[in-house]
């Protein structure tokens, strides 16, 4: 029922997990001293996980053939107060900090290449006091959903700095019932066995800028498979490029009492070809199983679609983490099969592919009616899925189950909360600076050398920003003043800001801004032909514009 799940037309920045790379095994040191928990490596590529099975017990793991004291791992029991990471002596190293961790005062990493991945999804990762990280021309920060840092964070990095959470809820699967769960009969995603549906895509390739065109197919199949002991329903989705299948993926949907569809897995094979179509590889990326390496099912359509809520739909720490957002359900639509009214959108996105903006609208009765991608930071289509046809057993159809008269209940689960810095930030990157889902409690100073995204965000305090490239706010609300520094656009979307400067450099650039309030913006656009864009929805206290 959905489309392919990465487009061609990706951004480079992905926040990815630990992937298998044919890297020289290195070995780290692993210590702890007078409350200091320390661990250093080698010259050679280090790759590890920390990790706190038990309050008083730290885990260092070594993963891809990297050893810890010799062994595969060292588990260190005793008071830590602070943990030092000392991985600067050579290599490309990866940290992954995986929670549920409490570290009592300090964090402090040095790093060369590499990445530092601290990540929450399976438990909070508390930093009771400060958070240190330098890292090199090629270095990478990211934090992962739960991150709460009580004392000043101070990021040094050559590559990217993330810090992205999904701030929805995850749902108890494990509160669900399912005494008819292959009866798939939620009108906004009906799985009826027989069913094909027929989507033309199209968008323009963001590395070659070229324009590019897939089908894609998608199959409800008469089979079923058992998963953590409930019967789910098969449904087969392949995209096509140039009449090459270039993604075959088998779904697991089941449907609870309540009428909510669960989401419990997809076995995926994605396909690789040269410039002649010959096939010179395939992988497996995206795949997930609920039960699995501590993967969980999520909701794939609620029973009762409300505006405003949120929702995992695929849930695994340390892999694939994506939600949905429900914007409305009054929608009208045309389609090659027919006009549609009562169309449910939601947003959905992944924590992982955080670049990534997708809509979906659901027809009542027919399921899956089209998709559009856009682009985060400027708010642009990068690709629209149409449907071509739907047939049931080779008959075109136009409703599968009725469309109204379904009554349901929503799953209950609890809310993920998002990352939060209590004392000041201070983020120097070479490259990206991602800030979703956080909240700066004190003063803030962003400089990028590359691009600055901010989404769904709370800024309580001054803050500065500035960057080489644009700056984009989704959702955020600044209760004190904002700074902007830089030669790129920028785009101010559904915020709420007190006061916002904005100075910009010698280049051509836009101030795009699209509903938002602000109670002051004084914005210069320097020397370049600047253009001011105001998209709607907008209510400005005050507007001072120099030089646009």
């Amino acid at each position: 029922m959905r489309s392919s799940k990465q487009s061609r037309n990706g951004r480079e920045l992905r926040v990815e997990a630990l992937e298998c790379r044919w890297l020289l095994d290195g070995n780290v040191t692993v210590g702890l001293r007078s409350g200091l928990l320390v661990v250093s490596g080698d010259s050679l590529d280090n790759q590890v996980e920390i990790s706190q099975p038990t309050p008083g017990t730290f885990r260092v793991e070594g993963l891809e053939g990297t050893t810890v004291n010799g062994q595969e791992f060292r588990e260190i029991t005793g008071l830590v107060r602070n943990l030092t990471i000392q991985l600067r002596q050579g290599g490309e190293d990866h940290v992954v900090i995986q929670g549920p961790v409490d570290i009592a005062a300090d964090l402090r990493a040095t790093m060369g290449d590499g990445e530092l991945s601290i990540e929450g999804s399976a438990g909070p990762v508390e930093i009771g006091r400060n958070l240190n990280f330098r890292a090199g021309d090629d270095g990478n920060v990211t934090l992962i959903n739960e991150v709460f840092v009580e004392g000043d964070a101070n990021i040094r990095a050559g590559g990217d700095v993330v810090a992205t959470a999904g701030l929805a809820t995850l749902p108890d699967f494990d509160a669900a019932n399912f005494s008819d769960s292959l009866t798939i009969d939620n009108p906004y995603f009906p799985a009826v066995p027989g069913t094909t549906w027929t989507y033309e895509a199209e968008g323009i390739d963001d590395e070659t800028g070229e324009p590019f065109f897939e089908t894609i197919v998608v199959e409800v199949l008469p089979e079923t498979r058992n998963i953590v002991g409930v019967e789910v329903r098969i449904v087969r989705d392949r995209v096509f490029v140039d009449g090459l299948l270039v993604e075959d993926t088998f779904d697991w949907y089941a449907q609870d009492d309540n009428g909510n569809v669960w989401y419990l897995g997809e076995d995926v094979t994605n396909f690789e070809y040269d410039d002649a179509g010959n096939l010179i590889g395939t992988d497996n990326g995206g795949a997930w199983e609920a039960g699995v390496d501590d993967a969980v099912a999520g909701v794939i359509m609620q029973a009762n679609p409300r505006i405003g809520d949120r929702y995992q739909q695929e849930f695994q720490p340390g892999g694939v983490l994506d939600q949905a957002e429900v914007l409305s359900k009054d929608e009208t639509i045309d389609t090659a099969v027919g006009t549609f009214s009562n169309v449910l959108r939601t947003k959905d996105g992944s924590v992982r592919e955080p670049f990534g903006l997708d809509h979906k609208l659901f027809a009542p009765g027919l399921g899956l009616i089209g998709e559009l991608k856009f682009d985060s930071e400027d708010g642009e289509i990068e690709q629209t899925n149409r449907l071509i046809s739907v047939e049931l057993n080779g008959v075109p159809v136009t409703e599968l189950v009725p469309p109204t008269g379904f009554v349901g209940t929503n799953a209950s689960g609890e809310a993920l909360e998002g990352i939060e810095f209590d004392g000041a930030l201070n983020i120097r990157a070479g490259v990206a600076v991602l800030l979703n889902g956080t909240e700066l409690d004190d003063e803030a100073q962003i400089n990028s050398g590359a691009e600055v995204l901010i989404i769904d965000s709370v800024l309580r305090e001054m803050s500065w920003i500035s960057a080489v490239e644009a700056v984009t706010f989704r959702n955020v609300s600044a209760d004190r003043r904002v700074l902007i520094r830089g030669d790129g656009d920028v785009y101010i979307f559904d915020s709420a800001l007190d006061d916002l400067r904005i100075l910009l450099g010698p280049s051509d650039n836009s101030l795009i801004v699209e509903g938002s309030q602000i109670g002051r913006l004084i914005a210069d656009g320097g020397l370049g032909d600047n253009t001011f864009e105001d998209r709607g929805g907008n209510t400005f206290g005050q507007l001072q514009l120099t030089r646009f």
